[in-house]
């Protein structure tokens, strides 16, 4: 339920609520409702352009008439877009969302992990797999990818965070069975050329991680 994971987040008066990739607005409007002051993105045109509609048409409605909902179209994926600000993310989980060869959730990843956010913010990811290397503070499942998952950002668990970018047994690995689909992951070396060293030692350890603990195989 919505409005229990918002209680669970603390989402209320002045918490800056951000929904990366906010469809029609099903959350960042209960958000809203709360007092959040309410950041969405979302990149499609059609749904951007609805979810604006909508907005207007709640904003006739006294409990929202004065409420902050900023929507914005573009990519949650973009640097310097002041996403550190925020108290509360808040991501929908979508398994089919394919970029090249990163999937949206390891590129979301990526930039959280170089994020330098304020203590105590948190990250709730609707469905999908756990994420490794996140501090998982809380999580409601009514299966396993149905419910929500719950971390602090600012505290990323893995060694690159040390300013660890030398090589590791793991560092090369990158080639294994996605966990679920049955489908092969192309090698990180592959599909991020131009990218730092850190970045693949991230991608290859959240990988690694993902499979060891789903299959309890060790991958080395």
């Amino acid at each position: 339920d919505i409005e229990i994971m918002l209680d669970a987040a603390g989402v209320g008066l002045g918490v800056k609520f951000w929904d990366l990739g906010n469809g029609l607005g099903d959350v960042i409007f209960r958000a809203a409702a709360r007092g959040a002051d309410v950041v969405g993105w979302e990149t499609d045109d059609a749904i951007f352009n609805d979810s604006c509609k909508i907005r207007d048409e709640l904003k006739r409605y006294p409990k929202l008439a004065n409420a902050g909902i900023d929507i914005r179209h573009k990519s949650y994926l973009e640097e310097g877009l002041g996403i550190e600000e925020c108290d509360v993310l808040y991501w929908y989980y979508n398994q089919n969302s394919y970029d090249g060869g990163l999937k949206n959730e390891e590129k979301l990843q990526l930039r959280l992990s170089k994020g330098k956010f304020k203590p105590g913010t948190k990250l709730i990811v609707y469905g999908g797999e756990r994420w490794y290397g996140f501090r998982l503070i809380k999580e409601e499942l009514d299966a396993v990818t149905l419910g929500y998952r719950m971390y602090e950002l600012g505290s990323f668990e893995n060694a690159t965070n040390a300013g660890y970018l030398g090589e590791s047994s793991h560092a090369s690995w990158a080639h294994v069975k996605d966990v679920g689909s049955g489908e092969n992951y192309h090698p990180v070396d592959m599909i991020m050329p131009d990218e730092n060293k850190a970045d693949k030692f991230l991608i290859n350890t959240l990988r690694r991680d993902a499979v060891e603990t789903e299959t309890g195989m060790v991958v080395e």
